[in-house]
């Protein structure tokens, strides 16, 4: 895997919550590869940990959800599919 923008790689790690069976949950990871991006991927169904992070955080138990961890300990929530898709590709195309 080629390396990700330093400036990427050392300010956020990211984390995808999402559902098996939700359609733009797998619309999102189907298009993962196309990226230079490592991401946690949290099964809000099989871990009720992350669906509390998550109901905490957003107040709603939608997903997709991309969770952006900073290194200054700022966390940015970013719901909706296609804007997750655009994020990725503005900061991650291969």
């Amino acid at each position: 895997m080629a390396s990700v923008p330093e400036t990427q790689a050392s300010t956020e790690k990211l984390s995808l919550y999402y559902r098996d069976w939700c359609g733009y949950c797998y619309f999102v990871k189907r298009n993962l590869d196309n990226f230079n991006v490592d991401i946690e991927i949290r099964d809000i169904n099989k871990n009720p940990a992350y669906r509390n992070e998550l109901l905490s955080a957003t107040g709603r138990g939608t997903v997709p959800v991309l969770r952006r961890d900073f290194s200054d300990s700022r966390t940015e929530w970013m719901p909706e599919s296609i804007d997750i898709i655009k994020y990725l590709q503005e900061n991650y195309a291969k």
